[in-house]
């Protein structure tokens, strides 16, 4: 979201690197939503501030160039095959 804000990158380019990127580069197909198909979607606060620390990490890995960094934007929702699986910082399935 730096990205954006700062210009560096469009909203449209960032949409197209965070969705249909990924499809291409893991060669899987381009699916368009239409209704009464389940979709992944991620649903971002862009203006949630928070600090990113070892505490915010999920991997088991904790090492980041980002830790200690102020951050705007976070995942609020994730929903997988049209499922709420993640709401706010608890994994609902």
């Amino acid at each position: 979201l730096d990205f954006i804000r700062s210009g560096a990158l469009s909203r449209a380019r960032a949409f197209e690197v965070m969705s249909s990127g990924p499809a291409k580069i893991f060669g899987l197909p381009n699916q368009s939503l239409g209704r009464g198909m389940p979709a992944d979607l991620v649903i971002i606060d862009p203006e949630h501030s928070w600090t990113f620390s070892k505490d915010s990490v999920v991997s088991l890995s904790k090492n980041s160039p980002f830790l200690g960094r102020n951050v705007r934007g976070r995942a609020e929702s994730v929903m997988l095959g049209g499922r709420l699986v993640v709401r706010g910082e608890e994994l609902v399935a």
